[in-house]
C-alpha cells in the first residue's frame, strides 16, 4: 500500500514540475529533490544515514548543478562517514574538484595534493597533478616580478609528461611547459638587460649562459644570445683588466690576486695576456706564495720568451731559487 501510494505522489510531483515554463534553475533544484526523495523514502523511518552511493549520487548532482558548497558537503561525508568505501577516491577528487571549479586554487592545490598522496597510481592521477600546474600557473607574474610561480608550474607540467606520457593530459601539459618556459625566459632576458645597463658584465653574461643552457630556443633567438653572451664576457673581462692593471700599479696584491682567480674561474679556456700573468705572478711573489709564484713565472718564460718583462721574470726565478737551496740558507745563516 506505501509502495503505490509513493509511486503516485512521485508520478504527480513529477506532472506538476516538468512545465516546460520553468526556470532551469528552478528545474535543477527539483531534479536534486527527486533524487533526494527516492533515495530516501525507502529507508526506515527512524534512518538518516545514506548510503555512500547515495550521498555519491547527491554529490554528483550538485556538481552539475554547480552547487559547490552542497557537493562538497556530500563528499565529505563519504570521507567521514563511510571510510571503507571504495569512493573514498572519488570522493577526495571530488572535493579537489569542487574547489577548483569554484576557482578557490588554494585549497583545490591541497586536496589534489592529498589526492596523490593518497592514491598516487590512481588514473586520474595526470587530472589532479594537470589541475595542480593550472593553479600554479594562475598566479604567474609579469616578467618584472618574482616568478617563483612560474618556475613552480613548470616543475608541475614536467613532471606529469615524465611519468605520464601517455595521459591524455601530457599534450595539454607540455603546452603549458612551454609556455612557463617562454615567460622564464623573457624574464631572465628583462634581468640581465637591467645587469648591462648597471655594468654588471658578469651577471649578464651568466645570465644569458643560463638562457641558452635551460630552454627551447628558436635558432635565431639561440644566435642573439650567443651573441650577447660573447660581448658580456669581453666586457668583463676588459673591465677586469683594467682594475688587475690598477691594483698592481697600487700593489694591492690580494685584491690582483683574486681578480685574476676569476678570471681563470669563469674563463679557463682563454689564457692570460702577457701583462696579466706577469701581474698576477708578481703578486703571488709578493704574497709569499713562492711555489705559486715560481709555476707562474716558469709558465710565463714559456708563453712569452720575448716579453718586456723577461728580464725581471729571470731575477724571480732566480730569487726563488736562491731561496729553495739549503747551501744557500746555511752560508746565510753559518755553521
Amino acid at each position: 500500500m506505501m509502495e503505490a501510494m509513493r509511486s503516485r505522489t512521485t508520478r504527480t510531483f513529477l506532472r506538476s514540475h516538468s512545465h516546460a515554463s520553468y526556470p532551469p534553475a528552478y528545474r535543477t533544484v527539483a531534479a536534486v529533490g527527486i533524487v533526494l526523495f527516492f533515495l530516501t523514502s525507502c529507508r526506515p523511518a527512524n534512518s538518516i544515514l545514506l548510503t555512500a552511493d547515495e550521498e555519491f549520487a547527491l554529490a554528483n548532482a550538485h556538481m552539475k548543478s554547480k552547487h559547490w558548497d552542497q557537493a562538497r558537503e556530500r563528499f565529505q561525508r563519504i570521507l567521514d562517514r563511510h571510510p571503507r568505501s571504495s569512493l573514498q577516491a572519488r570522493a577526495t577528487l571530488g572535493k579537489a574538484e569542487s574547489y577548483f571549479l569554484a576557482k578557490d586554487c588554494l585549497a583545490s592545490q591541497t586536496e589534489y595534493q592529498l589526492f596523490l598522496e593518497l592514491y598516487p597510481t590512481h588514473e586520474s592521477a595526470p587530472l589532479a597533478l594537470y589541475r595542480i600546474g593550472l593553479c600554479q600557473f594562475k598566479d604567474v607574474r609579469r616578467i618584472d616580478r618574482d616568478q617563483q610561480p612560474t618556475i613552480e608550474a613548470a616543475t608541475t607540467f614536467r613532471k606529469l609528461v615524465a611519468n605520464y606520457a601517455s595521459s591524455q593530459y601530457a599534450e595539454e601539459a607540455k603546452t603549458m611547459l612551454r609556455e612557463c618556459q617562454a615567460r622564464l625566459a623573457a624574464h631572465d632576458d628583462y634581468v640581465a638587460r637591467f645587469y648591462i645597463r648597471r655594468k654588471a658584465h658578469l651577471s649578464a653574461a651568466l645570465r644569458y649562459g643560463k638562457m641558452l643552457d635551460e630552454y627551447e630556443l628558436s635558432d635565431e633567438e639561440k644566435k642573439r644570445l650567443e651573441t650577447a653572451s660573447k660581448e658580456q664576457w669581453a666586457q668583463w673581462i676588459k673591465q677586469k683588466i683594467k682594475t688587475i692593471e690598477l691594483t698592481h700599479k697600487y700593489q694591492i696584491w690580494f685584491t690582483l690576486a683574486e681578480l685574476v682567480t676569476a678570471l681563470q674561474h669563469y674563463r679557463p679556456e682563454q689564457a692570460l695576456d702577457e701583462k696579466t700573468q706577469y701581474y698576477y705572478a708578481e703578486a703571488l711573489y709578493q704574497l709569499e706564495r713562492f711555489g705559486d709564484a715560481r709555476r707562474e713565472f716558469e709558465a710565463f718564460q714559456k708563453n712569452h720568451p720575448d716579453s718586456t718583462f723577461t728580464t725581471d721574470v729571470v731575477n724571480r726565478l732566480k730569487e726563488l731559487a736562491a731561496d729553495s737551496d739549503p747551501t744557500i740558507v746555511k752560508k746565510i745563516v753559518g755553521p
